[in-house]
């Protein structure tokens, strides 16, 4: 029956609802998700460490008590949501789950997340982050959502989504991990044909690319032909 994508935003406010309403939509036979089992154990072990040591950053950089709640609040909410609703939704239905992630592509993703997070810091003044809301948060997932749909729709020439989000991860989050889950999909599709296959990812891995180096395209090299939906256009297509 083919191979769905589902694109997500990482850190989603009510994702795992958003998720799992999703799911119920596309009611897989198997189901996949950008995510190894070693970063989740490590994600479900350290979290709270990091989200303290996220916050240390915030107080050294002088923010404001009521900006530093914010963010703990946040950071508290959005954690493994699309690891535990895939897991849910698996043993609800009693259906396969693959964590296909490449086992050593937590740890850089964890060190860069640090090494952004400081470097941001460095780019604005402590007062800008007291501007945030969980609403403007909200409304900017959503803007970004809709943006990465329209390329999905072809709306928007694929060019512009290489330049605004391909380039800057070209052989750092985007490349190699890819190709790794590439291989894992394509192989599990092999194994069971005629079953459909919903893959759960960050959305930017599901953009057409002009050099073959996301999810999407080293698919469709595989003469794998997947469509492809935003978490966010779920809940357009019920309004």
């Amino acid at each position: 029956m083919g191979i769905h994508l589902i694109g997500t935003v990482h850190y989603n406010l009510n994702g795992f609802d958003k998720l799992k309403k999703a799911l119920e939509i596309e009611n897989p036979d198997i189901l996949t998700i950008e995510a190894s089992r070693e970063g989740v154990e490590y994600m479900k072990t350290h979290w709270d460490d990091d989200v303290k040591y996220s916050l240390e950053i915030l107080k050294k950089n002088e923010l404001k008590p009521e900006t530093i709640s914010f963010f703990k609040k946040y950071l508290e909410s959005v954690s493994c949501y699309e690891v535990d609703a895939c897991d849910n939704y698996s043993k609800e239905k009693n259906i396969p789950l693959y964590y296909i992630d490449s086992p050593d592509s937590f740890s850089y993703i964890k060190e860069d997340s640090i090494k952004q997070l400081n470097e941001l810091f460095k780019n604005f003044e402590p007062n800008f982050f007291d501007k945030f809301s969980i609403e403007k948060i909200k409304n900017g997932h959503d803007k970004l959502y809709e943006y990465i749909q329209k390329l999905y729709d072809g709306e928007i020439p694929s060019e512009k989504g290489e330049e605004i989000f391909i380039n800057p991860l070209r052989g750092k989050i985007v490349g190699k991990r890819d190709e790794f889950q590439a291989k894992k999909i394509v192989s599990i599709a092999r194994e069971n044909p005629g079953e459909k296959i919903v893959h759960v990812g960050g959305c930017v891995h599901f953009l057409s690319d002009s050099k073959g180096d996301t999810l999407y395209s080293k698919l469709k090299l595989n003469k794998i032909n997947p469509t492809r939906k935003t978490l966010w256009k779920y809940e357009q297509d019920k309004k």
